[in-house]
């Protein structure tokens, strides 16, 4: 039901149901798959702070070291990067890159859907982008993806194209990688039902597009926001939505730029979703920059910049420096 293309409204209960039973039955791994199993559901759905308190709050009652749960050690750190809690997940995926990130040895598939170091190293990737290492992230990325070809698993392949390689390609400007990751996530996507990955490379194939200044991508982006919020899918959409705003200021667009941003206030998980603030914050200035109202840009250019540097997110700190720099205030 997570993993449909369409989440059941019942998925939570679902979940519910199923951590009730396994408190019942006693067992330590069917009371951590449960759990586990609830915090992606949650995540997925926009509340990454919510999956943190559940995983934090189980540990705690139940005196678990997270280190003895090396899947759920990596699902709580992939989850703190969404909430903006960047420098106890450097601590933690560090810990797991000793312990299990090791390719090499090839480990068994992870309990929670992502085969184990694959799973790391997508998670290390999309950590080390968003704090400014884009060399690193970028071959991190490249090793989960190769590793999940050669152990033909759709769901890790899935998860380290849209999650980590694709969006790194795309925002950092290699649109040929970009292009070629897009069309392997649509591959991907006709293999599996999985909702959010015909969204993201649908997303994709719009901001490519768009990208090469071709207008009809500004349609597959809108097309693919409102097909994952159909589908419950609300995980990242302040980032698609930002990312069109960007698209739409590119082209001059300034009130549907405006617009787009404007949506991302009326997401549910907007104030649990932290890792995109920064970007949030500079796409505003950008838009008050085009509106011709730079003094009220560098307010928001100033706001991106202090939340970049209290989560530790140096590539925010990076663009919206750039950004700064190409606004004239007289």
């Amino acid at each position: 039901m997570t993993l449909a293309r369409h989440m059941h409204p019942q998925t939570e209960d679902a979940w519910r149901e199923s951590i009730f039973h396994a408190n019942g039955s006693g067992d330590a791994g069917f009371q951590v798959r449960s759990v586990c199993g609830q915090a992606v559901f949650l995540a997925y759905s926009g509340r990454p702070r919510t999956a943190l308190r559940s995983m934090n709050d189980f540990a705690a009652s139940k005196g678990l070291d997270w280190t003895t749960a090396p899947d759920g050690k990596r699902l709580l750190a992939h989850i703190e990067i969404y909430a903006g809690e960047l420098n106890s997940a450097s601590a933690h995926l560090e810990a797991l890159m000793n312990d299990w990130g090791h390719l090499e040895e090839g480990h068994g598939l992870s309990r929670f859907q992502v085969d184990l170091p694959a799973g790391i190293r997508l998670s290390q990737a999309f950590l080390c982008w968003l704090q400014g290492d884009s060399d690193r992230a970028a071959v991190l990325a490249s090793r989960a993806i190769d590793r999940a070809v050669d152990l033909d698993h759709m769901i890790s392949l899935g998860n380290a194209i849209s999650l980590a390689g694709l969006p790194i390609a795309f925002v950092d400007g290699n649109l040929e990688t970009a292009s070629q990751l897009q069309r392997q996530l649509a591959d991907v996507s006709r293999r599996e039902s999985v909702g959010i990955y015909e969204g993201t490379a649908t997303f994709f194939a719009g901001a490519i597009q768009s990208a090469r200044g071709e207008r009809a991508g500004f349609t597959l982006m809108q097309d693919s926001i409102a097909g994952l919020l159909r589908g419950s899918w609300r995980a990242r959409v302040p980032f698609y939505r930002s990312l069109l705003a960007e698209a739409y200021i590119a082209a001059g667009e300034m009130q549907l730029a405006e617009n787009s941003l404007r949506a991302v206030l009326s997401e549910i998980g907007i104030r649990e979703e932290r890792w995109w603030h920064p970007d949030l914050w500079r796409v505003a200035g950008m838009i008050e920059a085009g509106n011709a109202r730079p003094n009220k840009a560098m307010r928001y250019f100033q706001k991106s910049l202090d939340s970049a540097l209290a989560m530790g997110a140096g590539a925010a700190i990076k663009r919206t420096q750039l950004a700064m720099a190409a606004v004239d205030v007289r």
